[in-house]
C-alpha cells in the first residue's frame, strides 16, 4: 500500500494522515510498531527496483531506527553502499544511531567505507556522525576529560581528512572532531601534526592546515608551542598569523566542545 502514495509530503489531508499512519506501524516511533524483520526485507526489495519511488518513506522509516539484530544490520549494510546518495547515507546513519559507542566491525567499516568515499557529501555526512550529539556527549567526558572516545576508533581516516583543502567543509568537520578524541590520540594527532609543519616538502596549505588543527586541540598542543613560535618568526604572514592564533588557543586551554545535533552536508580555512 505505501508503494501507492508520495510520501515527500506530509499534511494534514486523509491521504496525509493514512500516510502518518503507515509511518507509525512501520517505524519506531510507536510502542506498537511491526518488527523490521516483517517489513524491512520488503522494503529493500523495492529499493532496489525503483529507489526514487521508495527514497522518501525510507528516509521517514530509518529517522528513529535502532537495532541489535546482525541480520537486519546486514541489511542496512548493503543498502549503505547503495548507489542512491540519500538512500545509502540514511542506511548508514540508521547503523551509526544504532551503535552509538561504534562497537560493530560492521558499522565501523561502513563507516570508515564512507570516510574514505569518492563522494564528498558521503565524507561530509560520515563526519558529522561521528560528532556527539547533545544526547550522547555526556557519557564521553568525565570530571572534564574524554573518558571514552568512538572518534578516536576513526582515527586513521579522519587524519587525512584534516589535509582536504581543496573542500571547505571537509577538513573544518573533521578538524571540529579533534576535541573528541582519547588523551593518547590527542598526543599521537600533535606528534603527526607537528611532522607535517617541520615538513618542508609539504606545501604551504598543508602546513596551514596542521596549524589550524593543533589550534583545535588547544592545551593538549602544548608540546607544538616552540614549532609554533618558531613560525611567527618567518615573514610569511599567513604562517605568522595561523601561529600566533594557535598559541592563543592553546595558551587559553582547551576549547569547550561544541554541543549541538548533527546536521547533514576552496581554502578558507577559518
Amino acid at each position: 500500500m505505501a508503494g501507492e502514495y508520495d510520501f515527500r509530503e506530509i499534511d494534514s489531508s486523509p491521504e496525509g494522515k493514512l500516510k502518518d499512519t503507515v509511518i507509525e506501524v512501520l517505524g519506531q516511533a510507536s510502542s506498537s510498531h511491526l518488527p523490521a524483520t516483517d517489513w524491512l526485507p520488503a522494503l529493500q526489495r523495492r529499493i532496489e527496483e525503483n529507489p526514487a519511488k521508495w527514497r522518501d518513506i525510507t528516509v521517514y522509516l530509518f529517522d528513529q531506527f535502532r537495532t541489535t539484530r546482525p541480520a537486519i544490520m546486514g541489511r542496512l549494510d548493503k543498502l549503505a553502499r547503495h548507489a542512491d546518495p540519500v538512500i545509502r547515507r540514511t542506511a548508514l546513519a540508521a547503523m551509526r544511531n544504532s551503535d552509538p559507542q561504534l562497537n560493530d566491525p560492521l558499522v565501523q567499516a561502513a563507516m570508515r567505507r564512507a570516510l574514505a568515499a569518492s563522494d564528498p557529501e558521503d565524507i561530509i555526512h560520515a563526519l558529522q556522525l561521528i560528532k556527539p550529539d547533545a544526547n550522547t556527549l555526556g557519557m564521553l567526558f568525565d570530571s572534564g576529560r574524554i573518558k571514552t572516545s568512538y572518534a578516536s576508533k576513526l582515527q586513521p581516516e579522519i587524519y587525512p581528512l584534516l589535509f582536504r583543502t581543496d573542500i571547505q567543509k571537509i577538513h573544518t568537520t573533521a578538524r571540529q572532531l579533534l576535541p573528541y578524541l582519547e588523551p593518547k590520540a590527542k598526543q599521537e594527532m600533535v606528534d603527526r601534526l607537528l611532522q607535517v609543519i617541520q615538513d618542508a616538502t609539504r606545501n604551504k596549505l598543508d602546513h596551514l592546515a596542521a596549524i589550524y588543527a593543533l589550534a583545535e586541540l588547544g592545551v593538549e598542543a602544548q608540546k607544538a608551542k616552540p614549532v609554533l613560535e618558531k613560525l611567527i618568526e618567518q615573514e610569511d604572514p599567513s604562517l605568522t598569523k595561523a601561529a600566533t592564533k594557535a598559541i592563543k588557543k592553546i595558551e587559553a586551554g582547551a576549547p569547550h566542545a561544541p554541543i549541538g545535533g548533527r546536521s547533514r552536508g576552496g581554502m578558507g580555512m577559518e
